[in-house]
């Protein structure tokens, strides 16, 4: 049924323009376009859909960035420890396929960069949990989310979900769907807004641009050109001439030197890219798309933009974690913990420490703080501090430093005083 109907948008096409007044089943066009999340006609005449939006650069960019990262970062399962402590606990279950392999069908990379993706393209991302005969999950399906559809049923989301692998549709409760949401969030469907849905008037006004700019320079940037007879030029000539013009001056025969008969002499009327403003409008779009996804323009190569996040590289992906990816990994940490982990003192968290480093000196400067630099208490070990720099152990680089009684701030060492001596008189060594 829905492919059907995504046959009948397709051939469309074009004549959506001409339809979008009119109402199907109390609905506008664009509202029915927009529930069946085949797109929308955005005021540019530009029918923007998944499909087409993730075709763009910018949006592709954007994309790529965030999938791409979300997917390089180690997704860890740790255990809470008595003493408000946690550490890596690889030896469940979970923590390799979180880690490395959520199904055989994907790595842990393509699942979580397709995880990010999907989310911002369709407004949710559903993954399939397949439990053992315990109730413990062995495996982590990604879904199409264009095939999965929402009932409420007594207090509990269902989710119809229509596979191709069984080549039947199936019925799951909400605890064995992973359902990661982005923004406003219907509580009518349990279905997100997308960011391609929430940007589509960008989007199509960027692919507006571009059409206009392939269209500017596939005819070689000449906008009119003026004729001028000393007599009055038959219609027959005019049509001979304008043809000729026609064909000497768009596409592949750009530049071509004309010939004029007849005493006519040529103005040409020349509009270049800088003056029509089509390189400032496609920059502008860049900056305007991006912004949606959360992105410094930046990031997505508009480097004549500056940015209020920081000066310095350092900065600027500090703000990127913290404005841009964290909350959106958060997200996602709170659906795994909360259906995939029977017990509180497990929990699943993206580890974004390697984005958060600085720079040599920078780093260095705060290992040596940690390790109780200046004779102040130190917080880490070596082979801490060592693991972070991917290193391998030192056989005696457990020990967090502690200052001893004769040490002090600065490194310098305080005379002691013996408490049974006299006052005034230095304690016997």
């Amino acid at each position: 049924m829905f492919e059907n109907i995504k046959k009948f948008v397709a051939k469309l096409g074009l004549k959506i323009t001409a339809l979008a007044g009119r109402e199907y089943m109390g609905m506008s066009v664009r509202e029915w376009f927009g529930m069946m999340d085949t797109g929308i006609m955005t005021s540019a005449n530009i029918f923007v859909d998944s499909d087409k939006a993730k075709k763009t650069s910018v949006v592709y960019s954007c994309l790529r960035i965030l999938g791409g990262t979300a997917g390089s970062l180690p997704c860890q399962v740790f255990q809470r420890k008595g003493d408000n402590s946690r550490e890596p606990d690889t030896a469940y279950p979970l923590y390799r396929k979180l880690h490395d392999e959520p199904s055989p069908l994907m790595s842990a990379f393509t699942y979580w960069q397709n995880v990010v993706c999907q989310i911002h393209l369709h407004g949710n991302s559903y993954s399939l949990i397949l439990r053992d005969g315990a109730g413990r999950a062995r495996d982590i399906l990604l879904l199409d989310p264009l095939s999965v559809t929402t009932a409420f049923n007594d207090g509990h989301w269902n989710y119809i979900v229509d596979r191709t692998d069984s080549k039947r549709k199936e019925v799951f409760d909400q605890d064995d769907i992973l359902d990661f949401p982005n923004l406003f969030l219907d509580l009518k469907t349990n279905k997100a807004l997308s960011t391609i849905q929430a940007g589509a008037q960008a989007i199509g006004l960027s692919l507006a641009t571009e059409r206009h700019s392939s269209k500017f320079f596939a005819n070689a940037a000449v906008t009119n050109l003026a004729l001028k007879y000393p007599g009055k030029v038959s219609s027959k000539l005019k049509e001979e001439i304008k043809k000729y013009i026609q064909e000497k001056t768009a596409g592949e025969n750009a530049w071509s030197p004309l010939i004029l008969s007849e005493g006519g002499t040529l103005e040409n009327f020349t509009m270049n890219a800088g003056d029509a403003q089509l390189i400032e409008s496609r920059q502008f779009q860049v900056v305007d798309v991006a912004r949606l996804f959360g992105l410094p323009p930046w990031m997505v190569g508009a480097v004549e933009k500056t940015t209020s996040w920081g000066a310095g590289i350092e900065q600027q992906m500090i703000g990127f974690v913290i404005f841009a990816l964290r909350p959106l990994l958060s997200m996602i940490e709170n659906e795994l913990n909360r259906k995939l982990f029977r017990e509180y003192k497990r929990f699943a968290e993206f580890n974004v420490t390697g984005l958060l480093r600085g720079d040599n000196k920078s780093r260095f400067e705060s290992y040596r703080i940690a390790l109780g630099g200046n004779q102040l208490p130190g917080f880490m070990s070596q082979n801490e501090i060592r693991k972070l720099e991917n290193l391998s152990p030192d056989p005696d680089g457990d020990t967090i430093y502690t200052p001893t009684e004769g040490s002090a701030e600065n490194g310098q060492t305080i005379e002691t005083i013996d408490e049974q001596s006299e006052p005034g008189n230095p304690a016997e060594s």
